[in-house]
């Protein structure tokens, strides 16, 4: 499947949830159509936007889409 595949199923999905700003890891993988382990992994290699407070981790949606749409 192609990136470009990927994000059209991506908007596709959007249409159809409803999805706060503010997401967790298994929020962020379901966004993404990624399992939780791979998002884990893209945490720990760094290349996926994140942010932690107080040990939680957690994911701005815009800046995931914006992450997607830069390839």
């Amino acid at each position: 499947m192609t990136l470009e595949d990927n994000l059209e199923l991506l908007l596709k999905r959007l249409d159809k949830l409803e999805i706060s700003e503010i997401l967790d890891v298994k929020q962020a993988a379901k966004y993404l159509i990624k399992s939780d382990s791979t998002i884990r992994k893209y945490i720990k290699e760094g290349v996926i936007p994140f942010h932690k407070k107080e040990g939680a981790i957690y994911f701005i949606r815009q800046e995931l889409l914006n992450w997607v749409m830069a390839g």
